[in-house]
């Protein structure tokens, strides 16, 4: 009897010791795939991709090492070998402003028809910023669905790129338009008041003439805070404008330094206020004075600057420029469709804008129409 009570014993812990072990064992194997997986954002990223993402960054920052040794920011033609330099080492890239046609951009088109289409698919696009940041937007389509991580690599003092941001997001809503801008705004908390939420990527090729143009004649003054290419005017009529909101944007662009308005504060003589819209339009001194208030016998214009409440809320607003017809009396019609990222539509509005270029290589505005449509997005002035 003591014989089979020592067997019985012996097999009871043998039992429990395996159930003990294989507990164990099954503990450790969980703690270990909870520590592979790491919350980055909003998304559950493995270590593993985290690596891989890291490593192919560096990789990619690698190909234009040369390109960014001995300068601290790119200009536009630094800008423009890195995009070349990532394309012609098989990488699908842009510029972070868009202003560069996307090389490779048909592995992005593959997966954003699939998006489309509701399948699963997954995409890598590099965005090149001026300071020689690479961005790398790694997008996966998962049932209709855009979830992406954007990882950043920035150069160092030793001119090495270092992973400086990783962050996994969901997109609350995205749309990739006929004309080929892909929009998505990244789902945030309620009230959240940092940067904007709203991306943009255009997938589409634009003909370097009207990129050109777009650059020389809209992007320098823009479209918020001033009226210039949001109403209608012309040379025999500029009662559209409104100059007083315009001056401090045709300042810096022609002299290349923000208006200092603590400067003139008894308000703005004659001569510089004038010599301003005499450089951009075909307008006597007479038709300035009668849209400005002027005063006469201390020859100044009493110009006033904006309150914060009074500035345009919207966004950033960029032209596209469609079509450039030549009219045969030195000047030039820009159809210009605008593209608006925070309202996902590549045509809020549409204008035509004339412009006389000079021999000098400066240029006038000859005038401004917007199309009329019920469909139409122009912002404006909180003040107005």
């Amino acid at each position: 009897m003591k014989k089979y009570s020592v067997i019985l014993i012996c097999l009871l812990c043998l039992i429990f010791g395996v159930s003990c072990s294989k507990k164990e064992d099954t503990a450790e194997k969980n703690q270990e795939q909870t520590k592979s997986y790491q919350t980055v954002g909003d998304l559950e990223i493995s270590e593993k991709e985290q690596e891989k993402i890291s490593e192919d960054l560096l990789k990619a920052a690698e190909v234009y090492s040369e390109q960014f040794k001995d300068t601290e920011l790119l200009d536009e033609t630094g800008i423009s070998a890195v995009v070349s330099a990532l394309g012609e080492n098989g990488y699908c890239a842009i510029d972070e402003e868009n202003q560069l046609n996307m090389v490779n951009a048909d592995q992005l088109e593959s997966f954003l028809s699939s998006l489309k289409a509701e399948k699963n698919e997954e995409a890598v696009v590099y965005l090149v910023g001026d300071s020689g940041e690479l961005v790398r937007l790694d997008f996966y389509a998962r049932g209709g669905s855009l979830v992406y991580i954007r990882t950043v690599a920035k150069w160092n003092e030793r001119k090495k790129p270092e992973i400086t941001y990783m962050g996994g997001f969901e997109a609350k809503s995205w749309k990739y338009t006929d004309r080929g801008y892909l929009f998505f705004e990244k789902k945030q908390a309620a009230g959240y008041d940092g940067e904007t939420p709203y991306s943009m990527i255009r997938v589409s090729q634009i003909s370097e003439e009207n990129r050109q143009a777009a650059a020389t004649y809209i992007e320098n003054i823009g479209y918020l805070n001033q009226n210039l290419f949001t109403s209608d005017w012309t040379e025999a009529d500029f009662s559209g404008l409104d100059l007083m909101d315009l001056y401090e944007y045709l300042y810096a662009d022609l002299y290349g330094k923000h208006f200092d308005a603590d400067a003139y504060q008894d308000g703005i003589p004659k001569e510089e206020f004038e010599a301003v819209f005499q450089h951009y339009f075909r307008i006597s001194s007479e038709k300035i004075q009668e849209l400005v208030p002027f005063d006469a016998e201390k020859q100044m214009y009493q110009w006033e600057e904006r309150e914060g409440a009074d500035y345009t809320s919207a966004r950033s607003l960029d032209p596209e420029v469609t079509e450039i017809k030549d009219n045969g009396d030195g000047t030039l019609t820009l159809t210009v469709a605008v593209v608006w990222a925070e309202k996902e539509t590549d045509q809020a509005f549409v204008h035509k804008l004339t412009v006389r270029p000079l021999s000098d290589g400066s240029y006038q505005y000859v005038s401004n129409e917007v199309e009329d449509s019920e469909d139409n997005l122009i912002p404006e002035s909180p003040g107005n």
